[in-house]
């Protein structure tokens, strides 16, 4: 159960971000899962969960704002993504017992949690089933429980129908996935124009930058590189009942998410708020879905100073 370098990769071997890039832990049930390490490698512990679909790499834009703040951000990817072998009838459930297992491993106790869109309903899987060991969680522009009877009727058709027919649905999943996967595969260009096309305007200065646009593009084909079925299995859960906790979440928990989202709507992250009674709604007046890009500094500064007050001031900076 060592953690590895995987050497599968160009670089992946060599010194430096690349090695701590593309890491493998066996888990106990003998299953394999991948991660990236950003920032600081000395720095307090931050779990750092991607979006669907999604993999480690979305992390690299955050590497430079989490050393500066001497902050260690770990990248887990969920089963069936990238380098992380698929569970079978996996639940929400079942992710923070495999963050756990990786702390454990990794000799950390108490760690702080960030989790972008999809990897928002992990993060909060982890701030209601490992209270104690989470110090604070960040959630940016995150799902909420679409199946929820009483979060359903906010939605709009179009959101019904992606979060639960399509969620619903194997082959209508697989459709959508697949297409996703083919164009990030034989022609990135297009399917980085694509998503441009479909934000809304507070995102297309973001996506437009290279280096957004590049990671975008290479952070969902390495998710997508095994197959469709993480994905998959992402979008069914976030319209499954969740069965967590969430109202025993005690530590500082804050939620951003952009007025004109035109990916996850603002209902979601609201409703999911309201479930978290712990929770701050941090609601951004003209942005989008992928505000983050442009604000990590942001998200990682509040990290630090909610785990200077539950962690001490030694532990931090």
């Amino acid at each position: 159960m060592d953690v590895q370098i995987d050497t599968s990769l160009p670089g992946a071997g060599a010194a430096g971000l690349a090695s701590r890039e593309n890491q493998v832990y066996r888990l106990a049930d003998g299953r394999q899962l991948g991660f990236a390490e950003y920032g600081a490698p000395g720095g307090y512990p931050v779990f750092a969960f991607h979006g669907t679909p999604g993999s480690r790499l979305m992390y690299q834009l955050a590497d430079a704002p989490a050393r500066q703040r001497d902050l260690r951000l770990i990248a887990p990817e969920r089963p069936g993504y990238a380098f992380s072998c698929i569970q079978p009838e996996r639940q929400l459930t079942d992710w923070p017992r495999d963050v756990a297992e990786l702390a454990d491993h990794l000799g950390i106790d108490r760690f702080g949690v960030v989790g972008v869109s999809g990897g928002g309903a992990y993060g909060a899987a982890c701030a209601s089933r490992l209270k104690a060991r989470v110090s604070a969680t960040a959630l940016v522009s995150p799902v909420g429980p679409f199946g929820h009877p009483d979060l359903v009727p906010q939605l709009k058709r179009t959101e019904r129908h992606l979060f639960n027919s399509i969620a619903r649905s194997t082959w209508r999943s697989r459709m959508m996935f697949g297409t996703i996967r083919w164009f990030q595969t034989n022609a990135p260009g297009l399917a980085i124009k694509a998503v441009i096309t479909r934000s809304g305007r507070a995102d297309r200065d973001i996506l437009r930058r290279p280096e957004v646009a590049a990671n975008l593009v290479e952070a969902l084909s390495e998710g997508l590189r095994p197959g469709l079925t993480g994905a998959m299995q992402d979008l069914r859960l976030y319209a499954d009942p969740w069965n967590l906790p969430l109202h025993e979440v005690e530590e500082p928990c804050a939620i951003w998410h952009g007025s004109i989202d035109h990916i996850v709507p603002p209902a979601a992250a609201q409703f999911l708020s309201r479930q978290i009674p712990a929770s701050t709604y941090v609601s951004l007046p003209g942005a989008g879905h992928y505000w983050v890009f442009n604000h990590f500094d942001q998200v990682l500064d509040w990290l630090v100073r909610c785990t200077r007050q539950t962690e001490g001031a030694g532990k931090v900076l």
